[in-house]
């Protein structure tokens, strides 16, 4: 179930909360209507200043109930990523699965250049040139290496 339909039943669930915390008379399309609900979930307002951009909303309906629906809003969001993320079955956030791949894929490469370290360490050993290990990975493969007493 995407977000949108998901925040829908909480915002109805605020609905009737405020019907029952306001005066005797006020129904629940009084404070909201399904038309207003729907454009809320579809839009996903994060403010204040969002919310008066949906229909059916004005300044009054900000000013009695502009901070319970953020909040539900809110609430909602946090919830569905949440159960989102623990649905896929671990707790590894996007990014932290994007530094996973870009280190299999550095391995690979490093893999890869190993082999032709191996494959120039071969060429140098078994050709007319002399390879001089420096270090354990480091590999200088030259025809004509100057011995330590020569010059140039």
């Amino acid at each position: 179930m995407n977000l949108s339909a998901k925040l829908y039943s909480p915002l109805r669930i605020l609905r009737t909360v405020l019907v029952k915390e306001a005066r005797e008379g006020v129904m629940a399309y009084h404070i909201f209507g399904n038309a207003t609900l729907k454009q809320i979930s579809k839009r996903i307002p994060r403010s204040k200043e969002e919310l008066l951009e949906v229909n059916g909303i004005g300044k009054a309906k900000i000013s009695k109930y502009g901070d319970r629906v953020p909040e539900t809003i809110e609430s909602t969001i946090k919830e569905y990523y949440k159960n989102y993320k623990n649905s896929k079955g671990s707790n590894d956030s996007t990014d932290t699965i994007k530094r996973r791949r870009d280190s299999a894929k550095v391995l690979d490469a490093n893999v890869n250049e190993d082999d032709d370290v191996a494959k120039s360490m071969d060429h140098c050993l078994h050709g007319q040139h002399q390879a001089i290990g420096v270090a354990t990975n480091i590999l200088i493969c030259s025809k004509n290496i100057p011995s330590r007493g020569s010059s140039n």
